[in-house]
């Protein structure tokens, strides 16, 4: 929410979080800021946990969470600086993250198609929970046990990713259209 501070009380804020070990962050849109902390797991050990803040200060306990909030409110350059770097370990780059537009896709569900470094092709689904799915079959489960979508959304979705695979895989390998064979 908009608190009608001024710049330089907005400046104050953001130097006081960088001096508590917050940090700028190029995956990361202007003005968020992103800090590693340890967290104790059940069974004793620890383990890196990211926090973030937007650029209007809205904290983001997790890194699903910051997803979520980037789904909704951030560009797809954006969202791809974001994936490549938290959930892909910058093995896609950015710019190799294609964002597919379909009303097969429920809104504001998010899905694109991938390719590595070395190639090798993929797909994502981002949930609007914040969750980035890499594996389709995977991700279907996990749509089908919510219960959050219909039968008939869930093929219409599963259709047009297996349709945007197949015609990646078709245009990878070199296929041509030839008009002289059927349909």
């Amino acid at each position: 929410k908009d608190l009608q501070s001024s710049q330089e009380d907005v400046d104050l804020m953001k130097n006081g979080l960088l001096d508590d070990g917050w940090m700028e962050d190029s995956s990361l849109p202007r003005g968020w800021l992103v800090r590693s902390t340890e967290k104790e797991t059940r069974k004793g050990q620890t383990s890196a946990v990211k926090q973030f803040t937007t650029a209007d200060f809205q904290y983001c306990k997790t890194v699903r969470l910051a997803m979520k909030h980037l789904s909704l409110h951030n560009s797809d350059q954006e969202i791809s600086r974001f994936i490549s770097a938290q959930f892909l370990k910058s093995e896609v780059t950015p710019s190799n993250i294609s964002w597919l537009k379909s009303d097969a896709i429920p809104y504001p569900w998010k899905a694109a198609t991938t390719t590595s470094d070395g190639g090798v092709k993929g797909q994502l689904l981002v949930s609007p929970e914040g969750n980035v799915h890499t594996n389709l079959k995977a991700a279907i489960e996990t749509i089908e046990k919510s219960g959050d979508m219909k039968a008939t959304d869930i093929e219409k979705l599963y259709s047009f990713m297996g349709e945007e695979k197949y015609k990646e895989e078709i245009a990878h390998n070199n296929w041509i259209k030839d008009e002289t064979l059927p349909e």
